[in-house]
């Protein structure tokens, strides 16, 4: 993966030079570039949270704190996205022989990362995500739905089945000790199992992101 030498407030401000984005959200790019790396996690985590809170001048304090949550709920999600994108990248990094513990080790705290914040963190936001666009649009409810059935798909039967595996192929790879090649369909196997996870827990976001544009941006009664 490329690294971006250029400071959190260069790359923000690269950034705001092609989005049309208000002064807050410059602000909250800025933080969230030095939190992930990139601006473009950055910019996906704000995408998904920017229109939940819509807040008035009439009301100081709420304004304050719908702020303060939105920025909360942009960290996290761009902490998540961050950590779909360092499993991605011990996936692909090639097991070379005489290393296949460490990559068991490595690929297996990196899926249980991701698999902590599913059923914490990011379950909730979704949760008040979900929430948004149906208040925002009742005539979504069927498509919020079936966000809500691909979480749930992509937690228990993507996730939880990719690290059951590692771990099972972790115990034989203790009980094989140096024949590591006897492993190898079965390691290829797992890794295009869990690449296949990244890429729907990726995709559940810009779902999410997007379904929650239209709850703002359609018109009522519009239907589906």
């Amino acid at each position: 993966m490329a690294t971006n030498l250029d400071s959190p407030k260069e790359n923000a401000a690269e950034w705001s030079q092609h989005e049309h984005v208000s002064s807050q959200v410059q602000l909250e790019a800025e933080k969230l570039v030095e939190l992930v790396g990139t601006p473009e996690l950055a910019k996906q985590a704000i995408s998904v949270v920017e229109q939940t809170l819509q807040v008035t001048q009439a009301d100081s304090s709420l304004a304050s704190s719908l702020a303060r949550s939105r920025q909360a709920a942009a960290e996290t999600s761009a902490a998540f996205l961050k950590s779909l994108s360092d499993l991605e990248t011990t996936l692909a990094t090639p097991v070379m022989s005489g290393e296949l513990a460490d990559w068991l080790t490595n690929t297996l705290r990196d899926c249980e990362r991701v698999k902590s914040m599913l059923v914490g963190e990011v379950r909730e936001i979704h949760t008040a995500l979900f929430s948004s666009i149906l208040r925002e649009n009742v005539n979504l409810s069927a498509q919020v739905e079936k966000l809500r059935a691909e979480d749930l798909r992509i937690l228990h039967s993507e996730c939880t089945e990719v690290l059951a595996t590692l771990t099972h192929i972790q115990s034989e790879a203790r009980l094989a000790s140096k024949d590591e090649a006897k492993l190898s369909e079965a390691i290829a196997s797992v890794s295009q199992k869990a690449i296949g996870f990244v890429v729907a827990a990726r995709g559940q976001e810009t779902a999410i992101s997007t379904w929650l544009s239209e709850a703002f941006n359609r018109d009522l009664g519009s239907g589906d």
